[in-house]
């Protein structure tokens, strides 16, 4: 592996929490920037390979939602569709691809250097959302340290339900900050287990989780249940005694610390958050009106071409809709019942291989993958890099397992 591309692939790991902190613009992030130095470093002194079954399903991704935009084209009113065309390109390759290219050259090696760096990330930006919340909260200090180029583009505030201040962490709002902050978790947990003591392990799993609840997340905070839950379903399908004792301790100790918390400030994550944004928050509300209202404007439309290939890129641009902030929906409106079939088949595709080679993945990396795909559903935020890398890693054991049968075989 040539050292002239490791160390600006080690930096882009490095950049993985700064997707708004530090950044040059709102769209210039510190992880593209960095992802762009190591794909030129790269593709200067190894081969750049595409991964065959992938591209090729993306590949039919990217002609959907190019028809999408050629049926669109005439009510285009900016270059924005353009970007957002281009912004699943740079995921692809840049997020998915480059980091995949890096690991199929040194797997072992490699992949317990990612998740070294990853998991040192996730230990910093726990301990800075906690200082954030307690500061902010505690101290009534101000903890504006980072510039935020996207937050000040509409004056963020991070308040949560009840009036206390959530941390972000590095992120520009908070539920970006829970869909970093477990997602690499998980996809990190295996590997400090495999590495590290107990105590260690258990302080950095102590340290997320108090991350997390300083977050004041929902989606975090449920999806993470529920990722858990069905990964023990699924790996433990044949004790389901042991399933059955660790879900009731799961909710003991949820129960625990909602008491606990409950009992020293007041305030109830579970009636004075999680519930209440459950039965109608103001958040819940604007995003089920703009979904309406984006579905009527497709009823009213003639042609069955727009419920196939959708209202196109930067629809709410073209015409002068409101935007979706969560994905599935979003990307329903944009490139229709063809386009979200195809993309969905493009991120549950490796799943679908894994089993057509009887390749079980990593429970952890699974629960990392399926937290992920859950969380999709309370943001839009596809192009921030943590879900690519998730897949590029599920990817690269994928292969990594095969080429070591093939040896077996042998």
């Amino acid at each position: 592996m040539n050292k002239l591309f490791r160390l600006p692939f080690v930096f882009f790991l490095f950049s993985l929490p700064f997707v708004n902190a530090f950044s040059f613009s709102a769209t210039i992030t510190t992880p593209v920037a960095l992802a762009f130095v190591a794909f030129f470093t790269l593709v200067s002194f190894e081969r750049f390979v595409f991964d065959r079954q992938m591209s090729s399903v993306f590949g039919i991704f990217l002609f959907s939602i190019t028809i999408s935009s050629c049926l669109n084209m005439v009510a285009f009113q900016s270059s924005t569709p353009l970007n957002h065309l281009i912004s699943f390109i740079i995921c692809y390759v840049l997020f998915f691809t480059m980091p995949l290219n890096y690991l199929k050259h040194n797997r072992g090696y490699a992949l317990n250097l990612l998740f070294k760096i990853i998991a040192i990330g996730v230990l910093l930006s726990s301990i800075v959302a906690i200082c954030e919340f307690l500061v902010t909260n505690f101290f009534k200090m101000s903890f504006d340290y980072f510039p935020r180029p996207a937050a000040y583009d509409y004056d963020y505030e991070p308040l949560s339900i009840g009036g206390m201040i959530r941390a972000r962490g590095f992120a520009e709002e908070s539920g970006h900050f829970a869909l970093y902050l477990i997602s690499m978790y998980f996809l990190t947990l295996q590997y400090m287990k495999d590495n590290y003591g107990k105590v260690i392990v258990l302080t950095y799993s102590v340290l997320v989780f108090i991350a997390l609840l300083a977050s004041f997340s929902v989606s975090g905070l449920m999806f993470a249940f529920l990722s858990l839950s069905i990964t023990y379903m699924i790996y433990n399908f044949n004790s389901p005694l042991k399933m059955i004792f660790i879900l009731i301790f799961f909710f003991i100790f949820m129960l625990s610390v909602e008491m606990l918390i409950q009992y020293l400030t007041g305030f109830s994550i579970l009636f004075d958050v999680v519930l209440s944004k459950l039965s109608g928050s103001t958040s819940m509300s604007d995003r089920s009106l703009k979904f309406t209202t984006v579905l009527s404007f497709m009823s009213d439309s003639d042609g069955v071409l727009i419920h196939l290939f959708g209202l196109g890129p930067a629809f709410y641009d073209t015409y002068g809709l409101p935007t979706l902030v969560t994905l599935y929906p979003l990307l329903y409106v944009q490139f229709g019942i063809v386009g979200l079939g195809v993309y969905l088949a493009l991120i549950s595709y490796p799943l679908f291989y894994a089993k057509l080679q009887g390749i079980k993945i990593d429970k952890y990396l699974f629960c990392s993958y399926l937290f992920s795909i859950f969380f999709f559903l309370g943001i839009s935020n596809y192009w921030f890099p943590w879900f690519w890398v998730i897949l590029a890693v599920i990817v690269s054991k994928i292969k990594l397992e095969k080429k070591i049968r093939y040896k077996i075989s042998i």
